[in-house]
């Protein structure tokens, strides 16, 4: 799915990178009755050199990727092909997973592939706070709050609304009977997974409720601070099946609030030897020795002149005045 971009300029002409792996198209394929969003019905894979596929190749492969975030760089506005990276901080997992399937049956028409977005609630939320601009916050109405997702290294994440599950990183075949047929499961590490068709590649339904996941850290119930709709939870992306037992296996992160306020105590120290620096320096400074002869002090007025004794003594009261 990666398209040929041009570079910037010619010193970039010299390098050896290419530079079609830094773009990606978010165009879906597929027939209508399977995902009637399509772009196009799915593409036929060309085959190289004219070398025909195997008569007796059949099934259906697999893949997924990251495809950018709703507002990527395009260097065409009528084209869906991003460059996820070009802000320059963006890793290319930062993004929107899509899952790719060739089919070789029927090997008659030849391979096809079609490709899905993988659209869970965020996914929505994200369209709707950058398409809409009373989501996007006013500085002139305080009431109205920028609840857009924005990328932070390799998450996406809203303040009021939580952190984006973009779920673009690996797949788990399940089958928990004989009697059923196989279901897929497509992860990412902050987020629950989420079961999806695999023939339509739809979304079917995440595995535990939003409540049964605990967030990665409890930091925010310090500020009294509602719980985020999208709650960012850390999880494995690569669970396993066991395929005796018929159980899954994966893991919940999470940190308590007083492993995380730990964390502060080394800076503790380091501001408290910070603090003592500075007063080493005004120490210094408004405490200098002046390391001089005693008889230079006193022509220079160091010491003032020794004051004589006019004490006197009253003999009836027999004290000094």
């Amino acid at each position: 799915m990666n398209q040929t971009v041009s570079t910037h300029s010619k010193s970039d002409s010299n390098k050896t990178f290419p530079a079609s792996v830094l773009s990606v198209s978010r165009d879906e394929f597929g027939y209508p009755e399977d995902n009637p969003n399509a772009q196009s019905p799915p593409l036929t894979l060309k085959e190289k050199d004219g070398k025909p596929l195997p008569t007796d190749l059949q099934g259906h492969a697999f893949i997924i990727g990251a495809t950018g975030s709703i507002n990527s760089y395009r260097p065409d506005v009528t084209s869906n092909t991003v460059w996820p990276s070009h802000d320059g901080t963006t890793p290319l997992y930062n993004g929107d997973g899509m899952v790719y399937r060739i089919d070789f049956e029927p090997l008659t028409e030849g391979a096809k592939l079609s490709a899905r977005q993988i659209k869970a609630p965020c996914y929505y939320a994200d369209i709707a706070t950058n398409h809409c601009q009373k989501y996007q916050g006013s500085e002139g109405n305080p009431k109205l709050t920028d609840l857009r997702f924005k990328n932070l290294g390799i998450t996406r994440v809203s303040g009021p609304l939580g952190t984006r599950n973009q779920l673009n990183t690996a797949f788990l075949p399940l089958k928990f009977s004989e009697a059923e047929h196989e279901r897929l499961l497509v992860t990412w590490d902050v987020g629950r997974p989420y079961e999806i068709d695999p023939k339509t590649l739809e979304i079917v339904t995440p595995v535990g409720k939003n409540s049964e996941w605990e967030e990665v850290n409890e930091v925010e119930k310090l500020f009294f601070k509602p719980t985020t709709p999208f709650k960012t939870i850390q999880s494995s992306a690569h669970p396993v099946f066991d395929p005796y037992t018929h159980e899954m296996f994966t893991v919940n992160v999470g940190r308590s609030l007083s492993n995380v306020l730990s964390q502060f105590i080394p800076l503790v120290y380091l501001g408290k030897e910070f603090l003592d620096w500075i007063k080493k320096q005004f120490h210094k400074l408004y405490c200098k020795k002046v390391e001089k002869p005693a008889e230079e002090l006193l022509q220079v007025g160091y010491f003032p002149p020794p004051r004589k004794n006019t004490s006197k003594i009253c003999f009836k009261c027999l004290r000094t005045l």
